[in-house]
């Protein structure tokens, strides 16, 4: 009779034990999240760099939008030739 207790014992101390790494994990997973640390849109630049011969004039990337949905996720250049 004592042997189940303690393994119950063992089973009880194994499941709190990882219980609190996982709470521990959500918790700093949700902190990050918070911050924007999965949110890529921050870190990206907004210039619109071409090698030489070519130029960009004028850049727009177009993202959702209630108003236009139909052009939703494009991007637009204006490139300039400067090869003559």
């Amino acid at each position: 009779m004592k042997f189940n207790n303690k393994r119950g014992q063992a089973a009880m101390e194994f499941l709190m034990t990882y219980g609190w790494a996982i709470l521990a994990a959500v918790i700093a997973i949700g902190v990050l999240a918070s911050f924007g640390v999965f949110n890529p849109s921050g870190s990206l630049p907004n210039v619109c760099t071409i090698g030489a011969p070519l130029g960009c004039d004028e850049h727009q990337v177009i993202g959702k939008t209630q108003i236009d949905p139909i052009h939703d996720g494009q991007i637009r250049l204006r490139i300039k030739n400067g090869a003559g």
